[in-house]
């Protein structure tokens, strides 16, 4: 947990962390993936983390924001865009629950 409390400090979104992510820490869901994109993007950034941390040695750190942008089919902000960002999917979620 505090890997990612670290890493959304360095990308600026530490008030997220406190806000969203710390206070359910010790929650954890398993269910069924909605459709086959979810399932396909979130092996493509396993495969891609694979890589990036053993062939190219990058720190964990340092993958954690190239996989940030990748784009991505399960997290377009319309269907007609085709693909996403995760940090552009992060910070949109983050946009709408800014008041709660």
């Amino acid at each position: 947990m505090n890997c990612i409390g670290d890493f959304t400090a360095d990308d600026a979104n530490q008030w997220a962390f406190r806000k969203f992510i710390a206070p359910e820490s010790e929650t954890i869901q398993f269910s069924k993936a909605l459709n086959r994109s979810v399932t396909s993007s979130m092996n493509q950034l396993v495969e891609c983390a694979q890589i990036l941390l053993i062939k190219d040695q990058m720190s964990p750190h340092e993958v954690g924001f190239k996989l940030n942008d990748f784009l991505l089919s399960a997290i377009a902000e319309k269907k007609s865009d085709g693909y996403g960002r995760p940090e552009d999917a992060f910070k949109r979620m983050i946009e709408s629950h800014r008041n709660d």
